[in-house]
């Protein structure tokens, strides 16, 4: 499976130009369009074997997370270790009085996901992250909220209503900004969607947008795509710009106001000759690329 076979019948090119980062979009799909990538028989193997980093399980109620003391043992291992086990029957306790259960990361623990992931990874030329969300009964596990990436929603089993708000008021909001990514207006328009098995929505970054499970149990899968801005870019300048004297140079703050002036002058006419620079941005990807974190994949049986 790959990008095209989640957007179809869109091509890729018009999605990748079109849609992704600006508008939100449903793609229906088969029921059967995500047999043998994930499974409600996944999430009972990882539950019943894994041992989870701290992090990467989570149980939501009402917007809020159920203490993971409620649901998970950590014990120490002989070695020093700590070894978390999921408590089955209190985790289904839990999920039966409504909650949502979260398995971040999902792709590194599950190979048809992990095999997903790098395809998405090579079309997309950014990293992806796979979070899986299973709820029983008719709830929601979060709020309505925005997320500072892309998301791709994959939707596996039961139906789940989600309620999009449309373009945010501030646009590109980042996780790290001046301003805050104001809620909603409350005359905003509202765009109820309910996902059933097979269907792919693609929500932009910054998007208000609230799940709740309407026909239960549910499951889906997010892709949690993040993408260079601008801002990421000007921090990859920063550091090079070590390359000009007038960077490097102090300050001029003793000095009078001609002299700052000046100094400004410089310091601006060099960013704008580095800025103008048609080749930048190509660089900066091609090292974006370089510097990213590999899938590893490994064959012990050729050691």
């Amino acid at each position: 499976m790959r990008l095209r076979d989640l957007v179809h019948p869109t091509p890729v090119d018009q999605f990748l130009q079109e849609i992704y980062g600006r508008t939100a979009r449903l793609f229906p799909g088969d029921e059967h369009r995500f047999d043998g990538l994930v499974s409600w028989e996944t999430l009972n193997a990882l539950a019943s074997w894994s041992n989870f980093a701290a992090s990467q399980l989570r149980v939501s109620r009402a917007g809020d997370l159920v203490p993971r003391a409620a649901y998970m043992r950590e014990v120490g291992s002989p070695q020093g270790d700590v070894v978390r086990t999921v408590l089955v029957p209190q985790l289904i306790e839990v999920l039966r009085d409504g909650a949502t259960l979260i398995v971040d990361g999902i792709d590194r623990m599950h190979p048809p996901l992990d095999g997903l992931a790098r395809r998405l990874e090579r079309t997309l030329r950014e990293r992806v992250q796979m979070n899986a969300y299973g709820t029983w009964g008719e709830s929601k596990g979060f709020d309505s909220h925005w997320d500072d990436h892309d998301v791709i929603v994959l939707h596996i089993a039961g139906r789940k209503e989600w309620a999009l708000f449309g373009p945010p008021r501030r646009a590109f909001p980042l996780e790290q900004d001046v301003e805050e990514n104001p809620p909603p207006a409350a005359d905003a328009e509202r765009r109820a969607l309910v996902l059933t098995p097979g269907d792919v929505l693609h929500i932009p970054r910054g998007w208000w947008h609230t799940v709740r499970a309407v026909e239960g149990p549910t499951l889906h899968l997010t892709v949690a795509v993040p993408r260079a801005t601008g801002v990421d870019l000007a921090h990859w300048l920063a550091d090079r710009l070590c390359e000009h004297e007038v960077f490097r140079a102090d300050l001029p703050r003793h000095l009078g106001a001609r002299e700052r002036e000046d100094h400004r002058r410089e310091l601006a006419a060099t960013l704008a000759a580095v800025l103008d620079d048609a080749e930048l941005m190509d660089r900066f990807f091609a090292e974006r690329d370089a510097c990213a974190a590999p899938r590893r994949r490994h064959s012990l049986a050729a050691v």
